[in-house]
């Protein structure tokens, strides 16, 4: 069950953001083990609630082996334009020091 708070300076300011810490689940060593993950939500706490659940709710799928994140990591990256992976690409050629001739030629 996630847990919604606030900062205890936070508790007083109108418009303030709500925290979240839910369950993540994490495979190491062929052993699942919960870690508990923080962060800044909405300025409502039921919606914040709302996204704890669902967090949770995919993090235990993601256990039980009901999606793949190979597979959705994939999915992000083929929506993304090719010039962004052909800038990337670029970025990490002149990173690792090659001639500029040679990047001028990609």
């Amino acid at each position: 069950m996630p847990r919604v708070w606030k900062r205890s300076t936070d508790k007083q300011k109108a418009g303030s953001r709500w925290y979240l810490t839910w369950g993540d689940w994490l495979c190491t060593g062929g052993q699942w083990r919960e870690k508990h993950k923080t962060q800044l939500a909405f300025t409502d706490k039921a919606e914040s609630y709302k996204l704890g659940i669902e967090l949770e709710e995919r993090a235990l799928k993601k256990r039980l082996g009901l999606i793949d994140e190979a597979h959705e990591q994939m999915a992000a990256e083929l929506q993304r334009p090719i010039a962004d992976h052909l800038g990337a690409f670029i970025e990490h050629i002149e990173a690792r020091g090659r001639d500029d001739r040679y990047v001028r030629q990609l």
